[in-house]
């Protein structure tokens, strides 16, 4: 009896939001993207990353949003490095 009441214990907590992976969405703040080739070569150089999940560079607002895999990240320097390797201006990053 103890060995079931320890089972559904378990199963009741993997099962919990609060012990969800959590996935992060990080925005750029970005200048320079004037066409879609210039989205299009952001959103490829990131794709590269295993952390990378999806990611969408809006031409408009100049703002690339990337959501990475569950309990992955993407350092500053990595992000600044494809950025400045894409020709572009990186002004703020923001992470929720």
């Amino acid at each position: 009896m103890k060995f079931i009441f320890l089972c559904l214990l378990a199963i009741l907590f993997s099962a919990s939001p609060t012990f969800a992976q959590k996935k992060e969405t990080v925005k750029l703040f970005m200048g320079g993207m004037h066409c879609e080739a210039c989205a299009e070569t952001v959103e490829f150089k990131f794709k590269e990353q295993d952390a990378v999940e999806t990611i969408n560079a809006d031409l408009d607002t100049q703002v690339v949003t990337i959501t990475l895999k569950s309990d992955q990240d993407l350092s500053e320097d990595t992000i600044r490095g494809i950025v400045n390797w894409s020709g572009f201006d990186l002004y703020v990053i923001e992470r929720h």
